[in-house]
């Protein structure tokens, strides 16, 4: 309600009779704006509606296409975003397709001369948005074909990685010509193809019927070929027929690259890191300029980066070394120029500072490589005095291991005496002393697993934490009966590897020798570990 107050002037009739000229005006935009602004009441529902396309043009589904745009208007002010990531052409097209809105229609412009007889689609994924609430239109596609009939044949799937199983958001999926060459993958845009989405399924409507190769590439510079090892990419051994409207999986890898060597880079105090293409566990590294240095290799077990120690050189100067890998028998040189860098302090440090348990290694790793370990000065006391019988063995070029028969909630400590441990550069190690405190039996976790299977098949079976720690890794072909005692509560997996090569892990695939990777299945449940819980478990796999 507008209420209205009544003014009475004084003064003459032609002042009054302006003052209600101007309380008229007054009045009456007062009451257009009122009715102007309007809010929309508290409590009312949201807008979930995606807009929906009310004209296009030309229609969809037409056949014998001759044009070069499309116009598809809205039932409301739509915007766009993301439209060079969200649109697909499927076939693809070469040339950038541009596109323009104005008000409620979007134009679709796009140069390519299209292939004759062909059944095109065009997908928006969510780039077309309403402008108040955002609501996306992902269903919308736009179909013509360049012949006079719409081809209607379906393929789909879903692709998940090879080793984690997990779905693959993303994936171009891409058919050829079935009698395209082994390559056409990295040669040619495909005939029609897909995207993944976040559960890693894709559909691939319209497709001709006819045979087809049918590939999973990881498209990173979406250029829809495979552009060599850095993208991931997968494929199946038989040629697909359009005609049963196949369902075809994928499991995506990464093929090893080819052995190269790249360089190496001067870290700190006489460290160096070593670059690979791949894993490289086999290179052997060999002095040049003298003879009389000492070096030592540190591979990690699937990493592309070596650390390499050495303990002569002069700052300033160069020192260099051959690289042979004998698996490719490939010899390079690597050469690094030294600065002065800062000296390491020589020092020993627990691999893990929290507690332990009974059944835990016990691992001392160095800042430098070790060369002599004399055990005469290596002690280990119960309750800071009492001395107990141990062993002690060099497991790596920087790690000491200790064996010891330790208790339930004991407190020991592990003293490295003075001149205990002499490193690569001629240093003795100062006195370092330990503690070591151990959980009590109530604080730790068992673990029974049975996995077993009717078929005869080398196989590794993997219990691993979070973080992705293997805790026990075995070998087995039909049964294998496991117990843990004594191990930390948290949450733990299960996965079998199918081993086909019998070399205790997982391997990759190989498209150019049509090796596919080995199967990996994981338990489908946690195995969730509490303090003084003991917990059995069966896993029956094919």
């Amino acid at each position: 309600m507008v209420r209205l107050q009544l003014i009475y002037f004084a003064g003459n009739f032609g002042m009054l009779k302006r003052g209600l000229k101007y309380i008229i005006l007054l009045t009456w935009s007062i009451i257009m704006t009122a009715c102007a602004v309007q809010s929309s009441p508290d409590g009312g529902a949201k807008d979930t509606t995606p807009p929906e396309a009310v004209r296009v043009e030309p229609p969809n589904r037409t056949t014998n296409f001759e044009g070069q745009s499309v116009a598809i208007t809205f039932d409301e002010y739509v915007k766009v975003d993301g439209f060079t990531s969200q649109f697909i052409s499927s076939p693809p097209l070469k040339y950038k397709v541009e596109h323009s809105l104005r008000g409620k229609t979007l134009r679709i412009e796009f140069q390519d001369t299209l292939r004759p007889n062909t059944t095109y689609t065009f997908s928006f994924g969510n780039a077309i948005k309403d402008i108040t609430e955002n609501n996306a239109q992902t269903e919308f596609k736009y179909v013509f074909s360049t012949g006079a009939v719409l081809d209607s044949q379906i393929v789909r799937g879903r692709v998940t990685d090879a080793f984690t199983n997990e779905a693959q958001k993303g994936i171009m999926v891409a058919m050829y010509e079935p009698d395209s060459e082994d390559s056409v993958f990295m040669k040619e845009v495909p005939l029609y193809y897909g995207l993944t989405n976040a559960t890693g399924s894709y559909t691939i409507e319209n497709v001709a019927p006819g045979n087809y190769k049918i590939f999973a590439i990881q498209d990173n510079d979406f250029n829809y070929l495979w552009s060599g090892p850095s993208e991931r990419m997968a494929f199946v051994d038989e040629i697909i027929t359009s005609e049963r409207d196949p369902e075809v999986d994928f499991e995506l890898f990464k093929l090893p690259a080819a052995y190269r060597f790249y360089r190496g880079k001067l870290l700190s105090f006489g460290k160096i890191e070593a670059y690979f293409s791949s894993p490289a566990q086999g290179v052997e590294f060999t002095r040049l300029d003298t003879s009389n240095a000492q070096h030592f290799v540190e591979y990690p077990e699937n990493g592309d980066t070596i650390f390499f120690y050495t303990n002569q050189w002069k700052d300033g100067e160069q020192a260099s070394w051959s690289v042979y890998d004998e698996a490719t028998s490939s010899l390079d040189t690597m050469t690094i120029r030294f600065i002065e860098k800062d000296t390491v302090k020589f020092k020993l440090n627990l691999e893990k500072t929290s507690a332990f348990s009974p059944a835990d290694s016990i691992i001392s790793i160095a800042s430098t490589p070790i060369t002599e370990l004399d055990e005469s000065r290596v002690f280990v006391y119960r309750n800071d005095s009492v001395p107990i019988p141990f062993t002690v063995t060099q497991s790596g070029p920087r790690r000491i291991r200790l064996s010891v028969d330790a208790q339930y909630n004991d407190r020991l400590r592990w003293v490295l005496d003075s001149g205990a441990v002499k490193d690569l550069h001629g240093r003795w190690n100062d006195s370092t002393s330990q503690g070591l405190r151990f959980l009590a039996d109530n604080e730790l976790s068992i673990f029974h697993l049975v996995v077993k299977s009717d078929s005869l098949t080398t196989r590794v079976v993997e219990i691993y934490n979070d973080k992705g720690n293997v805790a026990y890794r075995s070998g087995f072909t039909q049964q294998i009966n496991i117990d843990l005692f004594d191990i930390e509560p948290q949450k733990y997996h299960v996965r079998v590897i199918y081993d086909r090569n019998g070399n205790g892990k997982w391997d990759t695939g190989g498209y150019f020798n049509r090796t596919q990777p080995e199967r990996v299945i994981y338990l489908d449940k946690t195995i969730e570990l509490r303090a003084n819980w003991e917990i059995d478990e069966t896993w029956i796999i094919p």
